[in-house]
């Protein structure tokens, strides 16, 4: 009898990655690992700092099941570029900027990596649905109610801040002052 699945979409699957300190990013440098994310379904990830030699490594284990083809990872990663630079309208392209300047300056605040906050995909998801609300937010696919709890007010309010809301969610008797 054999204990080893006949499908591997069922094997679970584990990788590490060593996230090094950018001075120049002024954060640890998580390209490899959000290109990975945005071509994986992952199911956990677990970090810790360590220091090596001095500097601060981020060790990120990620988990997931399933194989990914080789051939499909570049188009993912290419087309998330393409769709920010060139299907998004002027509104949702700087509302997907300023979501990715926020998450990137909170992430260095707290010193948890962008990607634990939201990723690129998530991001250009948030640009293009402009929730007006926290339950808006949560409808938004890959932000459950953790990130909602954690962040949410601070991007619905950033989203406000970028006077995303129509004109029909305004109304006479609101006070029209907009900082």
């Amino acid at each position: 009898m054999t204990l080893l699945p006949q499908d591997l979409s069922e094997v679970m699957q584990v990788k590490v990655f060593s996230l090094r300190f950018s001075a120049e990013l002024d954060a640890f440098d998580d390209r490899e690992l959000c290109a990975f994310g945005d071509t994986h379904r992952l199911t956990e990830i677990a970090h810790h700092v360590v220091h090596i030699d001095g500097d601060p490594v981020l060790l990120v284990l990620v988990t997931w099941r399933g194989e990914t083809s080789p051939a499909s990872m570049p188009f993912q990663v290419r087309r998330d570029r393409v769709e920010a630079s060139e299907t998004l309208d002027p509104l949702e392209l700087q509302r997907y900027e300023a979501l990715r300047q926020w998450r990137n300056q909170h992430a260095r605040t707290t010193g948890k990596p962008p990607y634990l906050l939201f990723n690129n995909r998530q991001a250009l998801a948030i640009a293009r649905a402009a929730p007006v609300s926290l339950a808006a937010l949560g409808n938004v696919d890959g932000i459950g109610p953790s990130k909602v709890e954690a962040w949410g007010p601070q991007v619905v309010e950033l989203l406000a801040s970028l006077g995303k809301l129509p004109a029909a969610q305004t109304s006479p008797n609101h006070s029209g002052d907009h900082d």
